[in-house]
């Protein structure tokens, strides 16, 4: 089972696809996002989203933003992507 990964920024959306497992920079700390996540809005700080796609590790740096998960579903919109 996969989840729908999608990164918005104001002028463009940046990244749309399928992957295993999410990590996110939360205000609180990491957050770990798995298929069956339960619904969830949060802030996210600046740093690194880390993306696991079949067993391969991606990140991609972000400026601080919003996270909201639902249904399979990873929405990130933040003002830039700082790669």
């Amino acid at each position: 089972m996969t989840l729908q990964l999608e990164i918005y920024t104001p002028v463009q959306e940046y990244l749309k696809k399928e992957v295993d497992m999410v990590i996110v920079p939360g205000k609180m700390g990491e957050l770990g996002i798995l298929p069956q996540h339960t619904p969830l809005l949060s802030l996210l700080n600046e740093g690194m989203v880390k993306i696991k796609t079949e067993g391969k590790w991606q990140e991609i740096k972000i400026s601080e933003g919003y996270i909201e998960v639902g249904s399979n579903k990873v929405t990130i919109l933040v003002d830039n992507v700082l790669t």
